[in-house]
């Protein structure tokens, strides 16, 4: 997995398709299946011992048509929620400049918003701030081969979860990413400002990135997002994590992370302890049977943590 907006390739962003994807003629056809056994107890906090064990499938389909050599169009449907996660084209207008327009994966946090694309079962405590898809436009910058920016004009509901009452007011970001082969470090810094329901100003930042510069095996993580309105306290998440590959067909996971939903109390906190085993018993790299144990442990009086283990089977389409 890599930052979602690292430094693209000159010209057009490529296809968010998994690196299995077949391609017939200009169509590119790719997608998974992912199957889930968790049982976690004290689900809902509550405060006697309760244990909820349950299966849940996952499948998602994602195209990618070309249109001469400057044109992409990209359709990602999620077949179990019958919901459509992204829709939208991308324009190559030269080799520093590329357009995207539509329904799009969120450039917000470090995780991505499908398995495939995690270091574990889940996603971490910051994924509750910095959501999963938006809607609107992208501009894309290729400034050097180690540096990118884009400027997006969104929906005014990428971060509040609402469109604003008063006005029509857009949200706008901005997203800057650095990456250094030789350094084995890569970083994005994201900015975002809009209006809530009542019309008050919105900001959120964040920071994220990864480092690899120890050893190849060893992949370093974090990310931290800030939330300031005007008339509410501000919140924020962070995550830090490691990944350590032990051999070709497994790696295990260690992630940390908390969740501060507003800043001037401790009764609303929830930290977060997960370690993952990421295995591929048959050596095919579309296939994976993962494993992972995650603690939740809420700040507020009377409130029990929640344990949860998890046993997935992940297989990538073709």
């Amino acid at each position: 997995m890599s930052l979602k907006h690292i430094v693209p390739s000159l010209g057009l962003i490529a296809l968010a398709t998994t690196a299995s994807a077949v391609e017939v003629g200009d169509l590119t056809i790719g997608g998974f299946v992912d199957v889930v056994l968790e049982n976690v107890t004290d689900k809902g906090n509550v405060k006697t011992q309760d244990s909820n064990m349950e299966f849940t499938a996952a499948a998602e389909i994602q195209l990618g048509y070309s249109i001469g050599e400057a044109v992409e169009a990209q359709i990602d449907y999620e077949l179990d929620s019958n919901d459509l996660e992204q829709a939208n084209i991308a324009w190559a207008v030269s080799e520093q400049v590329t357009l995207r327009a539509g329904l799009m994966q969120t450039f917000l946090g470090y995780e991505d918003i499908d398995a495939p694309g995690l270091y574990r079962v889940n996603t971490s405590q910051v994924a509750g701030v910095t959501g999963e898809e938006i809607t609107g436009a992208e501009v894309a910058f290729n400034i050097n081969e180690d540096m990118a920016a884009s400027l997006f004009i969104l929906n005014d509901n990428v971060i509040s979860g609402v469109a604003a009452e008063k006005t029509n007011d857009i949200s706008i970001g901005l997203d800057f990413a650095w990456g250094n082969a030789d350094l084995g470090l890569n970083l994005d810094f994201e900015l975002i400002f809009e209006k809530d329901a009542a019309g008050d100003s919105v900001t959120q930042f964040g920071l994220n990135g990864d480092w690899t510069g120890v050893e190849d095996k060893l992949v370093v993580m974090w990310d931290i997002a800030s939330r300031t309105t005007e008339t509410i306290d501000s919140s924020m998440a962070f995550m830090v994590g490691a990944n350590y590959k032990f051999q070709d067909n497994m790696s295990a996971t260690l992630m940390l992370s908390q969740l501060e939903p507003d800043a001037d109390t401790d009764d609303d906190e929830l930290f977060e302890i997960a370690i993952a085993l990421l295995t591929n018993p048959t050596n095919d790299e579309n296939f994976a049977l993962n494993a992972e144990i995650e603690i939740v442990d809420p700040a507020a009086d009377g409130a029990k943590s929640e344990t949860g283990i998890y046993v997935e089977m992940l297989a990538l389409i073709p």
